[in-house]
C-alpha cells in the first residue's frame, strides 16, 4: 500500500488505537508520579533580601543617577564576597553544618535586582531547616565581615528568610504536565510507527495493495450466523444490511464485468494467501449474484485441501466424481445442479493424497478443455486451496484465463500477496484485482 497517510486515515488510524494512546498516557503519568514521589529526593528554599547603599551620601534624601550606579556595583561585588570562602566557611563552622564549602557553594544562588542594589541570597537544601539557618546566617556573617574588609556600613536586611513548608523540587504538577506531553508523543509515535512497519494489507479505498493489482471491492467484517440452506436469493452474509450486501457485490461484479468487456475471460480462478480469509464464502455469494443476474454459472472446487463449496451450498457430494471421470463419462453427467437457479456446482469429491498427480492429468486437462469448449456456461469460478497449504494454484491457473486473490484485511502479508502475484504472471494468468475480506 502507500505510505502516505491523509488527514482522515491519521484519524482514522488515531480512532482505532485511542486505547494505545491512553496506556502511554497512564504508564507515563504514573511514572512521573513514582520518580517524583519516591526516587528524587524533596529541596527546599529558603531565601533572605540585602540592600546596598552609598552610605557617603546616606545623609542626603535625593537619590541620583549616580547613585544608583554605586548601588549596583556594590551588589555585584558584594555577591562574590558573599560566596567567598572565607563567608561560607565560617557559616559551615558556626551552625556546624555537616557540608564541605563546595557543597554550600552550589546551593547557594544569588540573584541581583537591576538598577537597585538589592541583593537575593536562595539557599537550597534536603532539609528545610537547614536552608532557613544557613539563608539567614550568611547575611549576619557578611555585615561582620564587610566591616572588616571594606570598613563601611552600608549593608541592611531587607527581608529576613523564612522557613519553607514546600519543597521546590521537585515540581510534581510539572512534571506530571511533561508525562502527560511525554505519553501522547511516545503514544502517537508507537502508533503510527507500527502502522508504517506493518506488512500486512490493510484496506484503504481507492488505493491498490500491490503494484499492478487493483481492488474490485470489500466486504465487511461480519460473525455470519449458520446456514442451513441456501435459497434462491438468499446472501451467505445473512446479518449483513441486504441493501447493503447488494451493492458491495454488484460494485466487484461491475469491476470485473469492466475488465471483461472483450468478453475473452470465461473462467476465473479463486485464491488466497492463507487459510480461513473466506475464499469459498465469497465464491459462493458471487455466484449467486451473478446467477441472479441471468447469469448461467458453474462453480469448480479444486480445493482438494479442504473443499467447502459442498458445505456452504448444502450439496450432496457421495457420487465418487473421479471415477465418473475415469470411465469417460461426459461431464454433464456429473455436474450438480444447485438449489439456485443457473447455479450449477462440479464436486471433485475425495481425493488421493497426491492431488497434484490429479490436477495434472489428461483427465483433469480434458475435462476443463470440455467445460469451456461447452459454451454452456458465463462464467467458470474456480475455488482452489491457499498457497499456504498447497501449490495446487501453479496447476490449476494453467487451465484459466485469470484469477482473482481473497484477502483479508489487516492479516494478509504483502510478502505473502507479491509472491502469489508472480506465481500467478508467470502463467500468464490476468489477475483481475482483489476482494479484501473481513474489512472493520
Amino acid at each position: 500500500m502507500e505510505n502516505k497517510l491523509g488527514l482522515r486515515e491519521i484519524m482514522n488510524i488515531i480512532k482505532q488505537k485511542w486505547w494505545v494512546i491512553l496506556v502511554f498516557l497512564i504508564i507515563s503519568i504514573l511514572l512521573s508520579t513514582f520518580i517524583s514521589s519516591v526516587l528524587i529526593t524533596p529541596i527546599y528554599q529558603s531565601n533572605t533580601k540585602l540592600i546596598v547603599y552609598n552610605n557617603k551620601n546616606k545623609a542626603n534624601t535625593d537619590i541620583t543617577t549616580s547613585d544608583i550606579e554605586v548601588n549596583t556595583k556594590l551588589a555585584s561585588t558584594y555577591s562574590e564576597i558573599i560566596k567567598s570562602k572565607s563567608i561560607l566557611e565560617r557559616v559551615i563552622s558556626e551552625l556546624n553544618l555537616k557540608m564541605s564549602y563546595e557543597n554550600l557553594y552550589n546551593n547557594i544562588k544569588i540573584d541581583n535586582i537591576d538598577d537597585t542594589g538589592i541583593v537575593n541570597i536562595f539557599v537550597n537544601d534536603k532539609n528545610p531547616e537547614n536552608a532557613y539557618n544557613i539563608a539567614n546566617k550568611i547575611p549576619a556573617v557578611f555585615d561582620e565581615e564587610i566591616k572588616k574588609i571594606m570598613n563601611v556600613e552600608n549593608v541592611s536586611i531587607l527581608e529576613k528568610a523564612s522557613l519553607g513548608k514546600y519543597p521546590i523540587l521537585p515540581n510534581t504538577f510539572l512534571n506530571i504536565f511533561i508525562s502527560i506531553i511525554l505519553g501522547l508523543f511516545a503514544g502517537l509515535i508507537y502508533i503510527f510507527a507500527q502502522e508504517y512497519s506493518d506488512k500486512k494489507i490493510r484496506y484503504k479505498k481507492n488505493t491498490i495493495c500491490v503494484e499492478g493489482i487493483d481492488i474490485l471491492g470489500s466486504i465487511p467484517y461480519s460473525k455470519r450466523k449458520e446456514v442451513n440452506q441456501v435459497k434462491e436469493s438468499e446472501l451467505i452474509y445473512m446479518n449483513l444490511d441486504i441493501n447493503r450486501s447488494i451493492l458491495l457485490y454488484k460494485d466487484i461484479i461491475k469491476n470485473i464485468e469492466f475488465s471483461n468487456v472483450d468478453k475473452k475471460i470465461k473462467s476465473i480462478l479463486f485464491s488466497s494467501c492463507n487459510k480461513s480469509e473466506g475464499k469459498s464464502v465469497i465464491i459462493s455469494d458471487l455466484a449467486i449474484f451473478l446467477s441472479n443476474m441471468y447469469k448461467k454459472i458453474l462453480i469448480i472446487d479444486f480445493n482438494l485441501v479442504n473443499p467447502t463449496i459442498h458445505k456452504t451450498l448444502e450439496i450432496d457430494q457421495s457420487v465418487e466424481v473421479l471415477d465418473l471421470l475415469l470411465e469417460g463419462i461426459n461431464f454433464n453427467g456429473y455436474i450438480k445442479k444447485s438449489s439456485i437457479d443457473n447455479l450449477d456446482v462440479l464436486l471433485i469429491g475425495d481425493t488421493p493424497s497426491k492431488s497434484s498427480d490429479l490436477l495434472k492429468s489428461d483427465v483433469i486437462k480434458n475435462l476443463m478443455e470440455n467445460i469451456k469448449n461447452n459454451n454452456m456456461y458465463d462464467y467458470i469460478l474456480i475455488d482452489t486451496p491457499s498457497t499456504s497449504t498447497s501449490l495446487d494454484v501453479d496447476i490449476i491457473s494453467s487451465y484459466t484465463d485469470s484469477a482473482i486473490i481473497i484477502v483479508e484485511d489487516k492479516k494478509t502479508k504483502k510478502s505473502k500477496l507479491l509472491e502469489l502475484k508472480h506465481r500467478l504472471f508467470k502463467n500468464n494468468i490476468k489477475i483481475l484485482g482483489i476482494i479484501v475480506n473481513k474489512v472493520k
